[in-house]
């Protein structure tokens, strides 16, 4: 991780090669799809959505099997509404990336509805270290980018291989003025950044693998997990705000909420902190599973000696 915020480091003409003319036609898309109305874009989400969950078994599968093994109660019609909800929430998310990127402050901050958001904005006005805990729920990308017309803050980004999409999602990322880190091993930029007064939009559920990962209990599934929250916190002196979003019922936008404070944290060691992590991010899952990102292989590395997840 460089000491700067991630920038776009190709040229222009690069991008005319016939490799990304289907990216170009991607992008055009989305650009289109954002001057529609937030509603029509809800319904053909949901639609675009049905057919993936048609076409995608492998991704169907997945979230078949994570959504089972964390709700053993449900009956397998229950699983498969949640799967296709969840893909239907995924594709609406999808379509309405351009709006993200290209709506003006004022239409952005029409649609994103916050709740509960003295939490955050009170802890900014008294100079508080914030650290704002995001579990990949829906529109994850949408809310970073939101947040940044609230107050000056970082998050951690992984770059795609398509340079041309690269380019436009880190720009939209940092449109209003958040910054984005590359994820690298070290974390020195990120704490000099929270030191400095910027906040931290942290996206810490997905599996890290089996060399930085400690397992703690997920859905009382040993789950491989991020063990940095806590040092974070403690290096920093920062307050850790869960922070979920979703789409909203009514189909007028997104739904942002903000949680109190976790209390007596970090803890003693990792795994407790990794533990504590994961019991907030559970609670909200039960809240609205729908709205979970359960398409990822969260639970891919094992514990020693454990079979494959998915087999």
């Amino acid at each position: 991780m460089t000491d700067q915020p991630t920038t776009e480091n190709t040229s222009t003409g690069e991008f005319l090669h016939p490799r990304y003319w289907a990216t170009w036609v991607g992008i055009g898309a989305l650009r289109l799809l954002s001057l529609l109305p937030i509603r029509i874009l809800f319904s053909i989400g949901k639609v675009l959505g049905k057919g993936l969950y048609l076409i995608l078994p492998g991704r169907r599968r997945i979230a078949t099997i994570n959504i089972q093994r964390c709700f053993p109660t449900l009956s397998s019609g229950e699983v498969a509404t949640i799967v296709r909800e969840s893909f239907e929430v995924i594709t609406t998310v999808a379509i309405t990336t351009g709006i993200s990127w290209w709506a003006s402050r004022a239409r952005l901050s029409h649609l994103v509805h916050l709740h509960e958001a003295h939490h955050f904005t009170d802890a900014l006005a008294q100079g508080q270290t914030v650290i704002l805990l995001a579990p990949h729920f829906s529109a994850v990308a949408t809310v970073s980018i939101y947040l940044g017309t609230i107050g000056s803050g970082v998050s951690i980004y992984q770059r795609i291989n398509n340079r041309l999409l690269d380019k436009f999602v880190l720009r939209g990322r940092q449109r209003f003025g958040s910054r984005m880190f590359e994820r690298k091993s070290s974390m020195r930029d990120v704490i000099r950044a929270l030191k400095n007064g910027e906040f931290l939009y942290y996206l810490p559920d997905q599996d890290p693998g089996p060399r930085r990962a400690v397992f703690a209990p997920f859905f009382d599934i040993p789950t491989a997990s991020w063990p940095v929250l806590g040092r974070i916190a403690s290096m920093t002196n920062a307050i850790v705000i869960p922070c979920f979003c979703s789409l909203n019922r009514d189909r007028s936008g997104y739904d942002i909420t903000f949680d109190a404070p976790l209390d007596n944290f970090p803890g003693d060691s990792p795994v407790a902190d990794a533990t504590r992590m994961n019991q907030v991010i559970e609670s909200a899952v039960r809240a609205m599973p729908s709205q979970y990102f359960w398409v990822h292989k969260r639970f891919k590395t094992r514990p020693p000696g454990e079979d494959d997840f998915y087999r």
